[in-house]
């Protein structure tokens, strides 16, 4: 199937901005820039309202116990609810920061008209591919899981109409988040490929440069064995070739570091609009994973109640949910921690083919120095409000931390179930006591 070829930055985000407008997360823009925020807060309302209205006929306080377990059940309230909360946040927060935002890829366009003065192209069409490839593979997912839930899940919920609405409702939810964070990968990659782009450049300008010093020094060489004079004359053009080439290579240098900052602070302006959000969104996706595993221990440990493909299939079913939040944080951690990295990298790149330069001036070791300052006063860092940072080591913590709550809840089950063994023991002794006397 031939896509359409997006030739602005709106249009490449045209995937993620439809999606953002139909759960209301956006502000909607009709005539093309004239911004509709009442209309938006109602839509926005609405949805919020079907939300809450699921979770009421969903019937929690009839939910004890919850694919056989009572802490389970108690997890999956607690998440709805503030699932719920994440999505009223997001919405009006986003609504909110709407103006920022957009000025935020206001700048994208101004830095990509720089960036195609040094031959780099906006790469909107590859956006654009991207979004709906990954979209495709994200809802295909998203609705396999759909289906492997109305058929395998909360069979023991107290009637069918509530686990029906639970079940649209945690959906709502799963695709929300879903949604959110696409929103906010998307946007951080693209500054991912703006550096790569910057990266190449600079490696394609290194080689050129080291191609063109060989052979002027090699024809410095064979000329200087046959004729001296014709060799003086060879090393002038040589130095005077190199003096070009320094002052070439300064330009670029200069330019290249001032896209450089320019990306670093669009992209951190960009990660402190989204911050709180982002936040809200890794923390629920770890009670969740929390829960999801518990619900899985629960499941593998507990003698089968039901047929035995029912019993496999819902824990195949367990698996892909999570799965789904543990690619969910990973794609995020993965899309900010390349973009760091490629942002680092240039930085690197540039300062290495400054201090490799044929002549190394007082313009040269000034830039290197003004290099340095901005690497080291604004380097490219993104967080979740400033309560950690998006970074693999946020993984291993998660993991950490994961393992540690999975190890107290099933310590706690086993606690419950052998007070309860107790409890029923004396129950019975005292029943045994009353009938002898």
């Amino acid at each position: 199937m031939k896509l359409p070829v997006p030739g602005t930055l709106r249009a490449a985000f045209a995937p993620t901005c439809t999606l953002n407008l139909i759960f209301g997360i956006d502000v909607l823009y009709y005539p093309k820039d004239k911004p509709r925020p009442l209309l938006s807060v109602i839509w926005a309302l609405l949805t919020l309202t079907m939300d809450v209205v699921l979770l009421k006929m969903a019937n929690f306080p009839e939910l004890k116990v919850f694919m056989g377990s009572t802490i389970a059940a108690t997890n999956y309230r607690l998440n709805a609810h503030i699932h719920t909360i994440f999505i009223a946040v997001s919405m009006f927060t986003s609504q909110f920061r709407s103006q920022a935002t957009r000025n935020t890829f206001r700048k994208i366009i101004s830095i990509n008209a720089k960036l195609k003065t040094l031959g780099i192209s906006d790469d909107y069409e590859s956006v654009y591919k991207t979004q709906i490839i990954e979209l495709v593979i994200g809802f295909t997912y998203m609705t396999i899981l759909q289906i492997f839930d109305f058929l395998f899940v909360g069979l023991d919920y107290p009637n069918e109409s509530a686990r029906t609405s639970f079940l649209l409702g945690t959906h709502h939810h799963m695709f929300f988040s879903f949604i959110f964070d696409f929103t906010y990968n998307t946007s951080i990659r693209y500054f991912c490929n703006r550096f790569r782009r910057l990266n190449s450049l600079l490696v394609e300008l290194e080689l050129q440069r080291k191609g063109r010093m060989q052979p002027s020094q090699e024809s410095v060489s064979t000329f200087s064995r046959r004729n001296f004079l014709v060799s003086n004359e060879i090393q002038g053009s040589a130095v005077s070739n190199r003096l070009i080439d320094n002052q070439r290579l300064l330009h670029i240098a200069k330019v290249v570091r001032k896209l450089h900052g320019d990306l670093c602070t669009t992209a951190m302006e960009l990660s402190r609009i989204f911050g709180f959000q982002v936040f809200l969104s890794i923390a629920l996706s770890f009670g969740v994973s929390i829960a999801l595993l518990y619900t899985g221990y629960t499941l593998a440990a507990d003698s089968p109640s039901s047929s035995l493909l029912d019993d496999v299939m819902l824990k195949i079913t367990a698996v892909l949910w999570i799965g789904f939040y543990i690619m969910k944080i990973t794609w995020l951690v993965i899309g900010c921690t390349a973009t760091t990295r490629e942002a680092k990298k240039t930085g690197e790149l540039i300062k290495n083919i400054l201090e490799s330069a044929a002549i190394y001036n007082k313009d040269i070791r000034d830039e290197i120095y003004i290099l340095t300052l901005q690497l080291m006063q604004n380097p490219l860092c993104f967080t979740a409000q400033g309560f950690f940072t998006l970074d693999y080591t946020l993984l291993s913590k998660m993991i950490g931390s994961v393992a540690t709550f999975l190890i107290l809840m099933i310590q706690m089950r086993s606690i419950y179930e052998l007070n309860n063994v107790r409890v029923n023991s004396t129950h019975s002794m005292l029943l045994a006591a009353n009938r002898t006397a």
